[in-house]
């Protein structure tokens, strides 16, 4: 089994990890990975690494990872309980003052950038915001 990993760090710490062998190609590592046997005893190890990689089988042919992405959507519905629903509610507020404020730093940070070139820009991530 063939394990692709998005890095050629991760797929080091991957082989650590399992033992396996980075697959070589022209004399320059991968981020390929070549593990033994069956590959759900190493599955945990390599999503410790990260869950977003590929499954080849030796042949090269890729194997689905087990892994789906679904996006879903579904109504809530309120609880009866007027103090349980005010929570909620209150919840869904401070989630939309938080996108508010995030995206007024940013869309200011852009504004300056504009007006100066020299404006030294935070970046734009959760951490840095």
């Amino acid at each position: 089994m063939i394990v692709i990993m998005r890095t050629k760090a991760q797929a080091q710490k991957v082989a650590d990890i399992t033992g396996g062998v980075i697959v070589v190609k022209n004399g320059k590592p991968t981020p390929k990975v070549q593990l033994q046997g069956d590959f759900e005893q190493y599955r945990a190890a390599v999503e410790s690494v990260s869950v977003l990689f590929r499954l080849c089988d030796d042949t090269g042919e890729q194997v689905p990872s087990g892994w789906t992405v679904t996006g879903t959507s579904f109504e809530v519905e309120w609880p009866k309980d007027p103090q349980k629903a005010s929570l909620i509610r209150s919840h869904f507020g401070a989630r939309r003052v938080a996108y508010n404020w995030a995206l007024a730093k940013v869309k200011s940070d852009m504004d300056a950038k504009q007006k100066n070139a020299d404006h030294l820009s935070t970046s734009w991530t959760l951490e840095a915001l």
